[in-house]
């Protein structure tokens, strides 16, 4: 398997992580996540046209795991610009150590995070500022007992709480000045069981994330 060495030419770009390690749990399609058909295209395929779209200078990280090496191939023909981390222990970890992994392959940008089996538009990752942390909350999202929600105060994020009826689209926002801290504390991280919402929690209050609400956030079935 091919290796590349990506140049990076300009110190005013924007971090793009897609985190989709995880099994594909979509019915019926025996494929990693990006893989997945969506209204006959690939869901890594509309992805990135909304990110090209959205932004013209950036970098893309994508975080793989399951049937990685068919995810790998593809995006070495398709989009060999993105840059690929593996992250080899997903079947016992999760989303937090490939962001964990992804952070330290990434330069010092403004961030956005995203959970790789969601459908988005330019809406979903165009923020008010870009001084500020984000995280977004999906409007057009029922509510389930077990789905993550905002729990938030004049528009400040509190935590991060399952049964909560302002729906978490699992988009956030790190600016470029907040990057190596954020890096740093997921890096020191002492305990394991993490998840990103756990940890999202834990800096809620120093970070004071801004609520930034976006319609038609889906997660493909």
């Amino acid at each position: 398997m091919p290796n590349f060495i990506h140049k990076i030419n300009d110190s005013s770009r924007t971090n793009f992580i897609l985190l989709a390690a995880g099994k594909n749990k979509t019915k019926g399609q025996n494929v990693a996540k990006g893989l997945t058909d969506v209204n006959g295209k690939k869901l890594i395929d509309s992805q990135i046209s909304v990110i090209n779209k959205t932004c013209k200078n950036k970098d893309i990280i994508y975080a793989v795991g399951d049937r990685s090496k068919s995810m790998i191939n593809y995006m070495i023909d398709n989009h060999p610009q993105v840059r690929i981390v593996e992250n080899t222990k997903f079947k016992t970890t999760n989303p937090l150590e490939s962001l964990r992994m992804s952070l330290n392959c990434a330069t010092q940008q403004d961030t956005c995070i995203i959970y790789g089996d969601k459908i988005f538009n330019k809406g979903s990752i165009t923020f008010e500022s870009n001084d500020s942390p984000f995280i977004v909350e999906t409007t057009e999202c029922e509510s389930m007992p077990l789905s993550l929600g905002l729990v938030y105060q004049k528009e400040t994020l509190k935590n991060i709480s399952y049964g909560v009826d302002n729906a978490w689209g699992q988009i956030f926002y790190i600016p470029n000045k907040l990057f190596n801290n954020f890096k740093k504390r997921i890096n020191n991280l002492t305990r394991s069981y993490y998840n990103v919402f756990d940890f999202i929690n834990l800096i809620a209050k120093e970070y004071k994330f801004k609520i930034h609400k976006s319609k038609n956030i889906k997660e493909k079935k």
